[in-house]
């Protein structure tokens, strides 16, 4: 499953860095008049605009009367990151009775932090939406599509409308209001709004499969190992019974990695290893320096207490503490730790931790090799 969702985080990894690339390309960079990249079939000159010309502004309300019975959307900041609104606004975590509702536009926050966060939301039903928010909404008889400004928007910075020495600074309407873009013809702002909605579709299903595979993954760590204070995990395969036993990490064999210094590196074939998650914390591949061990086929746990197996040779720094023995008792080792150890720069992983850390594992050789052969299909 570790493998699965690797493969996941890179192909978002790659959607993201192609949605950017079209956010860059798709639209005229400042001064210009087109696009460096375009659709087949167009080639006017985009004509020049200011939002004040195509839009008017208005700003949220404070509306008391609110309940999760009430009928009318009543949209703060944070509903902006729910799930179901990520383009456009369905719902909201309160509702409203109001009568002055908005019913079309785009919505986006003007206050603070939230503001440099370049959030906006295309508002299709009824909706009000409190005063940390403002709402822009085309004049009459203009041709454009909200969806495909929706996008232009992510590649104006919002926050450099902020001003004054107030804390948080307020938004600078007028400003905003005056800001030069450049718009196509209706036809093109679709064509071009309908690609980029595609390509946030697949970022979406992409995200919502590594959410369910994360969760996945965590409820089997979370349940098939006891929890804090229990000596008998709450999920438990057919046939195994009684109580697990007990250590201290302490006195579970182990050793403490040596500095390798940068002019000690020399370009190689051997894993790196060092504190970190991404890339299970593989730094560089160099030669075994002279005062460094070789490891393999070992657990290791970090400064920040991210852990692995690893079952490839490999040389790492005193960043970094190897466990030794049987290969299932360190898996179930791994599944034990995975969800209990929390440590940051402030505080990290020592040697005074592990004597502080009881450890639970199964008595019974084969549900460790079961537990084994199990966490080895989801974890690897």
């Amino acid at each position: 499953m570790n493998k699965m969702i690797a493969k996941i985080k890179n192909i978002l990894k790659n959607l993201e860095f192609q949605k950017q690339y079209y956010l860059d390309s798709l639209f005229p960079k400042e001064g210009q008049s087109i696009p460096s990249l375009r659709f087949k079939g167009f080639s006017e000159e985009w004509k020049e605009n200011t939002i004040g010309k195509i839009f008017d502004i208005h700003g949220g309300r404070q509306i008391k009367d609110i309940d999760v019975t009430f009928a009318i959307p009543y949209i703060n900041i944070p509903d902006m990151d729910m799930l179901e609104n990520k383009i456009y606004i369905k719902t909201s975590s309160m509702f409203c009775n109001s009568t002055k509702t908005y019913n079309e536009g785009i919505i986006f926050a003007t206050t603070g932090e939230s503001i440099k966060k370049n959030r906006n939301r295309v508002i299709e039903i009824p909706a009000c939406f409190n005063s940390t928010i403002s709402i822009i909404i085309k004049k009459e008889n203009i041709e454009l599509s909200y969806l495909f400004f929706h996008y232009l928007l992510q590649n104006i910075d919002l926050g450099s409308f902020l001003k004054g020495s107030l804390n948080p600074p307020s938004f600078d309407k007028d400003s905003f209001l005056e800001y030069h873009f450049s718009l196509p013809s209706i036809i093109e702002q679709q064509v071009i709004a309908n690609f980029l909605s595609k390509l946030d579709g697949l970022i979406e299903r992409e995200r919502e499969q590594l959410k369910n595979m994360e969760q996945q993954k965590q409820y089997y760590l979370d349940n098939l190992f006891p929890k804090e204070g229990q000596s008998v995990p709450s999920l438990r395969f057919k046939g195994f019974k009684g109580a697990w036993k007990m250590k201290i990490l302490y006195d579970i064999k182990h050793e403490h990695g040596n500095r390798i210094i940068t002019k000690e590196r020399q370009s190689g074939n051997l894993p790196l290893v060092t504190a970190g998650f991404q890339n299970e914390g593989i730094a560089d591949y160099i030669t075994k320096p002279n005062k460094n061990k070789i490891y393999n086929n070992c657990l290791t746990i970090d400064m920040f207490g991210n852990i692995f197996i690893r079952r490839y040779d490999f040389v790492c720094d005193d960043n970094i503490y190897p466990f030794f023995g049987p290969i299932d008792y360190l898996y179930c080792l791994y599944g034990f730790l995975s969800t209990k150890l929390h440590f940051n720069y402030s505080v990290q992983f020592r040697e005074h931790q592990m004597k502080e850390l009881n450890i639970f594992s199964p008595n019974n050789t084969n549900e460790q090799k079961r537990i084994t052969s199990f966490l080895m299909e989801v974890c690897e």
